[in-house]
């Protein structure tokens, strides 16, 4: 079975004690069933929807093709940039990410696997025949609008001329926590700055720092919320960017 640490002031534990102690249950049934209590109606979310048509640009940069806004009819094709907002105080935060597709076939494959109605979906590849840009209200799944990821480390080591093993780099990989085909990494030849950009970003608590340190220095892979960390943890986009990660992606996808 999986485990899963949480970790406790010390002030809580006679709480603690005493719930275990009344309710006759295990203390990670009573947390199960809070967090049912408390994430139910929380796995779809209101969003805006706007979809724009865009076009690859070239620019001066001999690798990198970056979009521009462009117009209906264009002969460079129908291309479009799709962005997810949600909608209210708790959802705020961060730009919108743009998702590129190509053509109208792709664009309503893309609309139905994010949830939205097939008829919606119709209707807004039909109007941007005619329009620069639609926008519409819908009710997607939260995992669509706003993904979280799982972060894992695979520790590189080499060995020195004197036989002894050294670090080369941790490699850092976020995946989709509630699945996707997207994913971001970065590497750090220094444990020390892993770790003190993890702390400052993510406010990770001690305990669960001295695993991940004990982990990597160890040789071992490790999980944020996995078997070595301890404590459930899963990362916005907006963190992945200010952790220094890079999305492993095509600019149309």
């Amino acid at each position: 079975m999986p485990k899963k640490t949480l970790y406790v002031r010390e002030s809580d534990l006679p709480l603690w004690e005493l719930a275990q102690a009344e309710l006759g249950v295990s203390i990670s049934a009573l947390f199960s069933e809070f967090l049912h209590e408390r994430t139910a109606g929380m796995e779809r979310v209101e969003t805006f929807v706007h979809v724009v048509h865009c076009t690859p640009l070239l620019i001066s940069h001999p690798v990198i093709s970056i979009p521009a806004i462009s117009t209906p009819g264009e002969a460079w094709g129908r291309n479009f940039a799709v962005m997810f907002a949600p909608v209210g105080l708790a959802e705020r935060g961060g730009a919108m990410k743009p998702h590129y597709v190509q053509g109208g076939e792709q664009l309503l494959a893309f609309l139905e696997k994010a949830g939205l109605a097939r008829d919606a979906a119709v209707q807004m590849e039909a109007d941007l025949r005619r329009q620069a840009s639609v926008s519409i209200r819908a009710t997607l799944p939260r995992a669509v609008v706003r993904p979280h990821y799982t972060l894992r480390f695979r520790p590189v080591y080499v060995y020195n001329a004197g036989g002894g093993k050294e670090l080369l780099k941790v490699e850092v990989l976020g995946t989709p926590a509630a699945g996707g085909s997207n994913r971001w990494h970065a590497n750090f030849h220094r444990l020390d700055q892993l770790l003190s950009v993890l702390e400052n970003t993510l406010e990770l608590p001690a305990p669960q720092m001295t695993a991940l340190r004990r982990a990597l220095l160890s040789g071992e892979e490790a999980e944020l919320g996995g078997r070595v960390s301890g404590a459930t943890c899963v990362i916005t986009e907006e963190q992945l960017m200010q952790l220094g990660m890079v999305e492993e992606k095509s600019v149309y996808n």
